[in-house]
């Protein structure tokens, strides 16, 4: 779970550095808990935003949805928002 802080806080430094237009999807890290992932992923800013509005709501590659402790949220081509469940995040 700290990886997944860890890498969340990166995204966001990302997105905070650049303009982000709605219709072009960002390149950002997976942000699962597996300490050697550096899986880049493409997200549209507005599953962005969703992930972004609740605190326990992370992004991940497609592979890595079936992450112990988490709750699929939304399933997208190449990634997923996922819940980590309650006491986890």
């Amino acid at each position: 779970m700290r990886n997944s802080v860890l890498i969340r806080e990166v995204n966001e430094r990302i997105t905070d550095l650049s303009a982000w237009h709605d219709g072009e999807p960002r390149e950002l890290l997976c942000e699962c808990g597996d300490e050697g992932c550096i899986e880049a992923i493409l997200v549209t800013r507005a599953d962005y935003q969703t992930a972004r509005k609740r605190p326990r709501r992370y992004l991940l590659a497609s592979k890595h949805d079936g992450e112990a402790a988490t709750t699929l949220v939304a399933a997208r081509d190449g990634y997923s928002i996922v819940r980590y469940d309650e006491g986890v995040a």
